[in-house]
């Protein structure tokens, strides 16, 4: 799957067409190609800043409602996300002696 987001290398042209359609939507082709518009291109809208802007846009409201959406699923469930009410394991302390029989 890295071949497609490394657009900085080679370019969408030259990969085959399943990797060609994987690099239409990954985010870091999008990212790639985002900074690539503000370093080298000025920020113009036709180097492809608007577009990665809206898929960038697109996958975080996607992320978002899936994130939201199992949340509120485990709730409706009654499913718990509170850790384990067990106790504990206490941690034996080490003592520590300096001089030479520390070594």
């Amino acid at each position: 799957m890295a071949v497609p987001t490394s657009d900085a290398t080679v370019p969408l042209q030259a990969l085959p067409g399943f990797h060609r359609t994987l690099g239409e939507f990954q985010p870091l082709r999008q990212i790639t190609g985002v900074v690539r518009s503000i370093l080298y291109y000025d920020a113009q809208g036709d180097a492809g800043l608007p577009r990665g802007w809206v898929i960038l846009g697109l996958g975080l409201a996607v992320a978002c409602l899936f994130g939201f959406g199992v949340t509120r699923f485990y709730d409706r469930k009654g499913l718990h996300r509170n850790p384990a009410d067990k106790e504990p394991q206490p941690v034996l302390a080490r003592t520590q002696t300096y001089g030479p029989s520390s070594y």
